[in-house]
């Protein structure tokens, strides 16, 4: 599967998005800021528009850093059932990192030569961190 690069402007929520409140995206914004976007988008074109089924989180992470565009996977053919469906596992299946898993993470990367406030941001310690 390839990606196509998307302009963010023409992003829209899908209205089976479950989660209304994104929560606070700046360490996001950071971590993209540092390593680029990994994870590209998943959306479906409706019209002039891409109607986001993964990523809203990163979508704003990215606009808040004034990007115009990000890869997205744009997926053909998903009826309304299918892109319900895949909004509910996004936001089901996922688990946050313990603290000892991203002690290891930072530990890692520091013992790689990755700055201290790139390390902190790409394992989302606090922007804070170390104090």
């Amino acid at each position: 599967m390839e990606t196509t690069k998307i302009p963010l402007s023409r992003c829209v929520e899908s209205s089976y998005q479950n989660r209304k409140e994104l929560g606070d995206v700046s360490g996001l914004a950071r971590s993209i800021e540092v390593n680029g976007q990994i994870t590209p988008l998943i959306a479906v074109a409706d019209g002039e528009a891409y109607q986001l089924v993964a990523g809203h989180r990163r979508t704003a992470a990215m606009k808040s850093l004034g990007l115009e565009e990000a890869d997205a996977y744009v997926m053909d053919g998903w009826d309304d059932a299918r892109i319900a469906q895949i909004l509910n596992a996004e936001n089901n299946h996922r688990r946050e990192q313990t603290e000892a898993e991203r002690g290891r993470s930072i530990q890692t990367m520091l013992s790689l030569g990755v700055p201290v406030s790139d390390a902190a941001a790409t394992a989302g310690a606090p922007v804070s961190w170390p104090s």
